[in-house]
């Protein structure tokens, strides 16, 4: 069990701070949980999407290197560009061998409006990659549109969880990293 102080350190904080503490001890608690096996990809998006991990053990993940400004990919919120390079990552999992048999855990986080529905990647991820996630966390921070997070949650079957405040991000991805029965990657 995890337990989080909000001292005054804590509350100021930036979201993309608190958003790293949480990573952090997400990675740590399934490390606790002998899954060393757990793999991370780590997709970082606004108008663009940049992938930070791909397929990375859990071990070799320096939070450090995730310190990058949000400018690095523009101030939008464009969902599509996320998921399509969500789809790029299944795909190289779907064809590699030593791995393709590994079922996913996707946590999609946001803070913002999106520019347009994801309609075309929500169906391939629905459908073509479907029986490759285990667990579709989708996670809405602050004042996001709780009606597309909805429209999205029910197309991929997810669980929906609403974060009042960026310091609850740590106890969020606590919970997330401690309901994972089977190894993630």
């Amino acid at each position: 069990m995890t337990t989080t102080t909000n001292d005054s350190h804590q509350i100021d904080l930036s979201p993309w701070e608190h958003l790293l503490t949480a990573v952090r001890e997400f990675i740590h608690i399934r490390i606790q949980k002998v899954c060393h096996t757990d793999q991370m990809t780590i997709i970082v998006f606004g108008n663009s999407a940049t992938r930070i991990y791909n397929r990375e053990k859990l071990n070799h993940i320096d939070m450090d290197r995730l310190n990058i400004p949000m400018s690095m990919c523009g101030q939008g919120t464009n969902f599509s560009v996320a998921f399509a390079m969500l789809i790029e990552t299944l795909d190289g999992i779907k064809n590699d061998s030593t791995c393709n048999s590994l079922r996913q855990t996707i946590i999609f986080l946001t803070d913002g409006e999106p520019q347009i529905y994801p309609t075309s990647e929500l169906e391939r991820l629905s459908t073509d990659y479907k029986s490759m996630i285990t667990d579709f966390w989708i996670m809405g921070l602050g004042n996001y549109n709780k009606k597309v997070l909805q429209q999205i949650n029910e197309k991929m079957q997810g669980k929906l969880t609403d974060i009042e405040k960026p310091e609850d991000l740590i106890e969020a991805y606590a919970e997330i990293a401690d309901s994972c029965d089977t190894n993630l990657s």
